[in-house]
This record gives C-alpha cells, sequence and structure tokens, in this order.
C-alpha cells in the first residue's frame, strides 16, 4: 500500500511540475472560440447532385447502374421479386449486357431488405428485368 501511495504521489508532484502550455485542459476551459452552429437549411449545398447517365444497350434496353433496385422474375410465371445490381457485366461476343442482383426480402408493404447476410447473387440479362412502379 506505501509504494502504491508513493507512486501517486510522485505522479501529482510531476503533474505540479508541468510548465502550464503542456498541462491538458478541459474543453470548457478552452481559449478557442467555438464555431458557430449550422443547420442543413442555412446555406445551399456547394456541389450540385450528381446527375445520373442513362445508358441503353444495342437492343434498347436501360442499363441499370450497381446498386439500383429492380424487379427480376420468380421462378413462378407471372411473379416479380424485388433484387438490387450487385455488378455490371458487358457481354460482348452476343451485345447484351448481364447483371448480377442481389435478392431482397419483404418486411412490409413496399419495404425490403438485404438478408443478415450478403445472399447469393443471381444473374439475369436486363431483359428480363423490370423496372419498379
Amino acid at each position: 500500500a506505501g509504494v502504491v501511495l508513493l507512486r501517486a504521489a510522485m505522479i501529482l508532484a510531476a503533474i505540479a511540475l508541468t510548465p502550464v502550455a503542456f498541462q491538458p485542459r478541459l474543453a470548457s476551459r478552452s481559449s478557442r472560440p467555438l464555431a458557430p452552429c449550422i443547420s442543413c437549411c442555412d446555406s445551399p449545398p456547394t456541389t450540385p447532385p450528381r446527375e445520373r447517365s442513362t445508358e441503353v444497350d444495342a437492343r434498347g434496353f436501360v442499363v441499370p447502374q450497381v446498386g439500383d433496385v429492380v424487379k427480376m422474375p420468380s421462378k413462378w410465371p407471372g411473379e416479380w421479386e424485388v433484387a438490387q445490381v450487385d455488378f455490371v457485366q458487358a457481354v460482348g461476343s452476343r451485345s447484351t449486357v448481364e447483371v448480377d442482383l442481389l435478392p431482397l426480402k419483404s418486411i412490409g408493404d413496399g419495404l425490403y431488405r438485404l438478408s443478415g447476410r450478403k445472399p447469393a447473387a443471381v444473374r439475369a440479362d436486363i431483359a428480363k428485368l423490370g423496372r419498379l412502379d
């Protein structure tokens, strides 16, 4: 116990002998003025929003971009599932575009989510995809 008290006394003495410039200060005692608060509506955005470029393949289908949410055909005729585009690849030999899709699970009326871990991707031609309404 005596060693602990001696060590604590040495630390306090070292702090007392340390010049004021090197001692830590609390944020409330800082001499620097704080920046004024800015809300999101005070000024317009400095950069314009990124414009989406619409790319069309040789057959006339719109090429989706990575992250787009699309409809893909279900295993049952006439039914659709919702998926997110994970990868886009042009196939030059057939002059088509294929995408890897991550199926989404429905969690409510018009609400979808990715499953807990990354699901197996489904490859599909863009001609088989539909647009969400």
